[in-house]
């Protein structure tokens, strides 16, 4: 079992993720394997995503480094809510497979911008970018924090003939400000 957890092999990798996403498989399906029938079709590719975003950091200190006290902290940390996961990944994660699981290739854009009030240029990244209408609609996800956006201003500024809409897909309601949408995280499916 500590192999299983523990080691870098690849073998060992490649069965822990085939592990993960078998369990993220049984429990976006747990409805109807029980026979309830309750969740939506559109929203397993979520629950399987987050399930396994959610399992790698556990998985990887359960596995620790052989030391029996690494569960006992981690059942710790799980139990009063400070195991240490990075919520926007996880987010990013579950937007990622709502694209993809409507047909929008992944598409990240990093680039390079000197804003009229900077001394020097700096770099920027969109999250993601699809493209409605022959111009592209950046994606930006927030777990928090969603006010600021600077990527995203300085893209439009720097594309500006390109960008069609833009959108922030984040933990609030919906919500619309010029060509910017807020999109709850439950609809990112839509886009």
């Amino acid at each position: 079992m500590s192999e299983f957890l523990a080691s870098n092999e690849w073998q060992w990798r490649l069965l822990r993720t085939i592990v993960q996403g078998v369990l993220g498989v049984v429990i976006a399906n747990l409805d109807l394997i029980m026979g309830w029938c309750m969740l939506d079709p559109s929203m397993r590719g979520l629950v399987v995503a987050l399930v396994m975003a959610v399992l790698s950091p556990i998985m990887a200190a359960l596995g620790g480094d052989g030391d029996p006290q690494a569960g006992d902290d981690l059942y710790r940390a799980l139990v009063t809510g400070r195991l240490d996961i990075n919520e926007g990944m996880v987010v990013e994660n579950a937007v990622a497979q709502a694209l993809a699981a409507n047909g929008h290739g992944l598409y990240f854009h990093e680039y390079s911008y000197r804003p009229a009030e900077a001394k020097r240029e700096s770099s920027y990244e969109i999250d993601f970018l699809i493209v409605r209408g022959k111009r592209l609609c950046p994606i930006e996800v927030k777990s928090s924090g969603y006010k600021s956006h600077k990527s995203f201003d300085y893209f439009t500024e720097k594309y500006d003939v390109k960008v069609n809409e833009r959108f922030i897909v984040y933990t609030k309601n919906l919500a619309r400000e010029g060509n910017l949408t807020y999109l709850p995280l439950y609809m990112a499916m839509c886009l």
